[in-house]
C-alpha cells in the first residue's frame, strides 16, 4: 500500500495544480510544453470581485457604461461573463461635433507570481463584435508596480489581436468631415467580429509572458476598451481569466 501510495503522489506531482480540473480553465501551452500551475482563474460567477473599473482620456459627451459582470452571454453560454458595451452613441456628424471617445478599463488585483516557475502565461476565453477599426479593446499589464504597457501581439501564441486601429484622425479647418479620437489609436486591438472575423464567436485568446514578467513578480492585468466619437456594435465579452505557468512536458507524455 505504502508505493502504491508513493506511486499515486508521483503521478499527481505530474498533473495540472488545482484550479486547472475545472471545465472552464483556458490554460494551455506551446508544443512540448504543459501546463505546470494554475496561479489565479477569474471566472466572475460571484461578480467583479477585487477586479476594478475605471476611465481614462474622456470626452465631455462620454456616455458607455463601466464594465459590469452578465449573464445571458451569447451563442448559448452560461454563467457570467465581463462586459463592457460598445455603445452606438451618436449621431456621427458630418461636422464633427458629437465626440463620445475614451476608454473604459477593467484592472485586476495584484496577482503574485510563485517563485520556482517556469513561463508564467495568461489566458482568456471572449467574446467579442466591436466597430471594425474604430473601437477595439486590448491588453495591458504592469509588472512590479511600474506602469502599464500593452501586451504586444507579438506575445500572443493563440488567439491574438485582429487588427490595428485606425490612426487618429482630426477635423481640418472647414470641419466638414468625421473625426477618429480614440485614446487607443494605432493600437493593436481586438476589434470586428470575432476572433476570426467571420461572425463573432467565443475563442481562447494565449499569451506567453516570456520576457514580460518571471517568477517573483507582481503583476496586474488591466483590459482596455477604446471608443471613438460615435457609432458602435455589440461590445467585448470576457468571462475565464487565467494566470498560469508552462513547464517543457517530462519525456513521454
Amino acid at each position: 500500500k505504502v508505493a502504491l501510495l508513493l506511486g499515486l503522489a508521483g503521478f499527481a506531482a505530474l498533473l495540472p495544480q488545482s484550479g486547472l480540473w475545472a471545465a472552464n480553465s483556458p490554460a494551455g501551452c506551446s508544443v512540448n510544453y504543459s501546463v505546470q500551475q494554475s496561479i489565479t482563474l477569474t471566472d466572475w460567477e460571484a461578480g467583479l470581485g477585487e477586479w476594478t473599473v475605471g476611465t481614462y482620456e474622456l470626452a465631455k459627451d462620454f456616455v458607455t457604461p463601466d464594465w459590469t459582470t452578465v449573464g445571458d452571454l451569447p451563442d448559448g453560454r452560461t454563467g457570467t461573463a465581463a462586459f463592457v458595451k460598445d455603445l452606438s452613441a451618436g449621431p456621427c456628424t458630418t461636422n464633427g461635433s458629437n465626440n463620445e471617445s475614451g476608454v473604459l478599463t477593467l484592472t485586476s488585483p495584484t496577482i503574485e507570481i510563485p517563485p520556482g516557475i517556469d513561463t508564467p502565461w495568461v489566458a482568456l476565453n471572449h467574446w467579442f463584435d466591436i466597430e471594425l477599426g474604430w473601437d477595439g479593446g486590448n491588453l495591458k499589464i504592469s509588472v512590479n508596480g511600474e506602469p502599464f504597457t500593452l501586451v504586444p501581439g507579438s506575445a500572443f501564441e493563440a488567439g491574438p489581436y485582429t487588427d490595428v486601429l485606425f490612426p487618429v484622425y482630426d477635423d481640418p479647418p472647414d470641419n466638414t468631415v468625421l473625426r477618429n479620437r480614440n485614446p487607443l489609436a494605432e493600437q493593436e486591438a481586438f476589434t470586428g467580429a470575432g476572433l476570426q472575423l467571420d461572425g463573432a464567436s467565443w475563442g481562447v485568446s494565449r499569451v506567453n509572458l516570456a520576457g514580460i514578467a518571471a517568477a517573483g513578480d507582481s503583476i496586474q492585468l488591466r483590459f482596455d476598451f477604446g471608443v471613438d466619437e460615435c457609432s458602435g456594435a455589440v461590445g467585448w465579452y470576457v468571462d475565464e481569466v487565467e494566470v498560469y505557468s508552462c513547464a517543457p512536458s517530462p519525456p513521454g507524455l
